[in-house]
């Protein structure tokens, strides 16, 4: 039941009378037995951070104010040509950078959705559509679906084709889905990743079925730099619900010990208010550096600030630093099928504090790997996602993982 008092804080722009005339199109191809694939029918929503060419893409800036895009990006394309019916598109913070907006958290509305795919969150999140797209620079698609109660999945970078997706930072940028289910979500994924070359060459992934794949067993728990800030509840219940995974037959080890496990998750903290936002300052700088500063949120005008530090030596050096660390978690793949995480601190704050801390969202961002938030939580009778963290291109292994582990707690 759509619990936000004004649908126009959820969604920017609906076209009504072309959704309509799609889904009277598919009920026809039903009838014919002729569906163009088995999400012909579907709705979905998309983020208005990409483009749409039936409806304006303005990404919450007046300097895009009723501009339309001559074609849809690549992902939009490649779910209508599959029969999903775009409803509409969905509000993000200003240029998913900027602050908090007014959408709300259809589980209380005196709360956030998060951000900066806020819209598409509650939309999933309040049982609008079943499916909806959004993009993840630093938390900014797992933190809206751990907060609305909504499967996030942020497949490995450059897996989806990013074409007619406004950039942040090219080599942070990840595009994904938030769904009400994971199959929903993989499937989504699976379709979009069929677009040729996917994106720098990478290759589509393979159609799996979620139901008989062999699940893996063997889990690293981490534990990022926040949490000190986790509250007790949230904390408990987290505890609670690693016994509950243990007791399905899993073996969890804590990084306390690993003293490997210990070092990496210390490592990776260490990057999350440094290198990962040194380069967002750095690979920011065009083509927001083209716009007049009035349009640019204070957030973005802070990035440039602190690009003026960052020379390209310092840049290259962030580069190959990330480099050697993503060898690096690839090594526990010996010991380890996937890693676990809070996908947030704790349930959505209220509405005016912020869109929720980036915090667990970050490193598996700034390493371009797959994760996954799934709710099988609830903190003050709010839900929070638990973030299963995969390795690089393994993302069909971790939709797995997620699907079993999704269905037992919700028998």
């Amino acid at each position: 039941v759509m619990s936000i008092p004004k649908l126009k804080v959820t969604f920017v722009n609906v076209d009504k009378k072309g959704s309509k005339f799609q889904a009277l199109e598919s009920d026809r191809r039903y009838s014919n037995n002729k569906p163009l694939s088995i999400i012909d029918g579907c709705p979905f929503v998309v983020k208005d951070m990409i483009n749409t060419k039936d409806l304006p893409t303005e990404m919450n800036n007046n300097y895009y104010s009723g501009w339309h895009a001559p074609v849809d990006a690549a992902c939009v394309n490649s779910l209508k040509n599959a029969g999903a019916i775009l409803i509409g598109k969905t509000v993000t913070t200003p240029f998913a950078v900027g602050h908090t907006n007014e959408t709300r958290n259809p589980h209380d509305t005196s709360r956030t959705p998060g951000g900066s795919s806020s819209g598409s969150g509650a939309a999933v999140g309040a049982g609008i559509v079943p499916l909806a797209l959004g993009t993840q620079t630093r938390g900014s698609l797992l933190r809206p679906a751990s907060f609305c109660g909504a499967i996030g999945f942020k497949p490995s970078l450059n897996s989806l084709h990013m074409g007619g997706v406004h950039p942040l930072s090219p080599t942070l940028d990840h595009l994904g889905v938030i769904s009400g289910s994971v199959h929903d979500a993989w499937t989504a994924i699976y379709i979009m990743s069929q677009v040729t070359g996917g994106f720098s060459g990478h290759k589509p992934f393979r159609k799996i079925d979620l139901k008989h794949t062999k699940c893996l067993k063997k889990i690293a728990i981490l534990k990022f730099g926040e949490w000190s800030e986790v509250d007790t509840q949230t904390d408990l219940e987290f505890e609670k619900t690693i016994k509950k995974i243990r007791d399905l037959g899993y073996d969890i080890t804590q990084s306390s010990d690993d003293n490997s496990l210990f070092s990496i998750e210390k490592e990776l903290t260490n990057i999350i208010e440094n290198d990962s936002l040194d380069i967002l300052a750095y690979e920011l700088d065009y083509p927001f550096n083209a716009y007049p500063n009035k349009y640019l949120d204070d957030r973005i005008i802070e990035l440039f600030k602190r690009k003026k530090d960052i020379s390209l030596s310092n840049y290259i050096k962030l580069i190959k630093k990330r480099n050697i660390l993503i060898k690096k978690v690839n090594n526990f793949k010996k010991n380890y099928d996937f890693f676990i995480t809070l996908s947030s601190t704790g349930p959505a704050p209220q509405l005016s504090d912020s869109t929720g801390s980036r915090h667990f969202q970050v490193p598996w961002t700034y390493l371009g790997l797959p994760s996954i938030s799934i709710p099988i939580m609830t903190v003050d009778n709010m839900p929070v996602g638990i973030q299963i963290l995969g390795f690089k291109n393994n993302d069909y292994k971790i939709a797995n993982i997620a699907n079993q582990i999704y269905k037992n707690f919700n028998k």
